[in-house]
């Protein structure tokens, strides 16, 4: 347990962070809280919008939690819930979701979460994970035809991931390959090449890092790439006892500086998880 994750983030992470045979009871119901009752998550699960409405980014996030929980009826009600929204969110004439919706207009966000930028998204992210999820699931799913629409998907990644200019879409394809088996042959060779050009650039301060994608699936990066981002992990652990969120809203100023613990914690425990996964494998 990281005490400056006790002392700044949100209980949600602190829990997470936490060895303790209760964990998982005192994640989930902590997690209950941000569901609303269209199934969707909201009340600033992803901490870039602090909006309370459901969205799809903070029922994206719902999923990181979800998929580290043990099985229970609760987290099963939880997870109809959750596809009952992605049903209703779907855009079947476009074979996506979209990432936001206006109405989160109305509350503090960061600058690339507001309406009127959902399209510079592309058609990748989130796409892919839901897809995945969904499959995971798929004896729930009613009203959309996975298995034509994960064959969709494998053609869109195989066509347009390589031109891709955000590295969030590879996150959103590697969630996509792990979940589900039987595409991983047909989209390997492209989401291998597009994952180690973004790891090769890492300009700036906001860049894909090898622990991300290792935390998903180890086999898209090299040895010496990950232990290069475990040592850097530790340091800046070492140094600042957590890791600093390296990005700003460009909006909301107060509502972001209220908000940057958060980020800080969350990545904190993240960096954590990256690093426990390394030595265990190492």
């Amino acid at each position: 347990m990281n005490k400056y994750v006790k002392l700044y983030g949100r209980k949600i992470d602190y829990y997470a962070s936490l060895e303790d045979p209760k964990k998982s009871v005192l994640v989930f119901e902590e997690l209950k809280k941000y569901q609303n009752i269209d199934g969707g998550f909201g009340h600033g699960l992803e901490i870039d919008i602090q909006a309370p409405i459901s969205n799809m980014p903070s029922t994206d996030v719902a999923i990181k939690y979800i998929n580290k929980l043990p099985p229970s009826n609760e987290l099963e009600l939880m997870i109809d819930g959750m596809i009952r929204y992605y049903e209703a969110m779907f855009n079947p004439e476009e074979h996506r979701w979209y990432m936001v919706e206006q109405e989160v207009d109305q509350y503090p966000r960061a600058i690339w979460w507001n309406y009127e930028g959902r399209t510079s998204f592309g058609v990748l992210n989130p796409t892919p994970e839901i897809l995945g999820f969904l499959y995971l699931h798929k004896d729930k799913v009613k009203t959309i035809n996975l298995e034509n629409e994960i064959s969709l998907m494998v053609e869109r990644i195989k066509q347009q991931l390589s031109l891709s200019k955000g590295f969030h879409d590879v996150l959103s394809v590697l969630r996509f390959y792990r979940d589900v088996p039987y595409i991983r042959h047909d989209i390997y060779d492209v989401l291998y090449r597009k994952t180690q050009e973004f790891l090769k650039n890492q300009e700036g301060d906001y860049y894909l890092r090898a622990h991300q994608v290792a935390l998903i699936s180890s086999e898209f990066v090299l040895e010496n790439q990950l232990k290069k981002d475990i040592e850097k992990l530790k340091e800046e652990l070492e140094k600042n006892g957590y890791i600093m969120c390296p990005w700003q809203w460009y909006q909301y100023e107060e509502d972001f500086k209220r908000v940057k613990p958060y980020w800080n914690a969350f990545l904190t425990t993240e960096a954590k998880e990256a690093i426990n996964k390394y030595e265990e494998e190492n």
